[in-house]
């Protein structure tokens, strides 16, 4: 009765480990972001049943009081083109794109992006969240927008 039981344990493991393999989840992200731009170049391996799977992102750039300067977030529909189960999405905006303001960056900032897999009922999610922080030392070229002494304070 115990040798049962036991083997009745091992493979009931054995089948939940082989089911969160074959789930939804990251195979790899690579997150860059800078005083101009931030890109994402993100695989996933989609559950093997299904031939697209749904991913919110979220980017903001931060003052070092944890202040929101800019944030840009969205849906992406990542679909497997070719049926191998792997989807590579590449994600990437300008700030000068997030917002029709002229935001001058110069300073210490910190850079956070989340990237999330959305689980259904028919897509299981294995480790559905992806977060990284950057932090970035910005300086500017002065403009009507930016002082002089602002600007030359940065180089003290």
């Amino acid at each position: 009765m115990r040798i049962l039981l036991t083997s009745m344990v091992i493979i009931l493991f054995s089948l939940l480990t082989a089911g969160q393999a074959l789930a939804t989840r990251y195979t790899q992200v690579i997150f860059a972001a800078d005083c101009v731009e931030w890109n994402a170049d993100i695989t996933v391996r989609i559950f093997w049943h299904l031939s697209e799977a749904d991913m919110a992102y979220d980017v903001a750039i931060e003052d070092l009081d944890g202040n929101v300067l800019l944030n840009t977030s969205g849906i992406e529909t990542l679909v497997d083109d070719d049926g191998d189960h792997f989807v590579t999405a590449l994600l990437g905006q300008l700030w000068d794109d997030v917002t029709d303001e002229i935001i001058p960056l110069y300073g210490a900032f910190v850079i956070r992006a989340h990237f999330t897999l959305i689980a259904t009922p028919e897509n299981p999610v294995s480790d559905p969240h992806y977060e990284q922080l950057i932090t970035v030392e910005c300086a500017v070229v002065p403009n009507d927008e930016v002082s002089w002494g602002a600007a030359k304070s940065q180089y003290r």
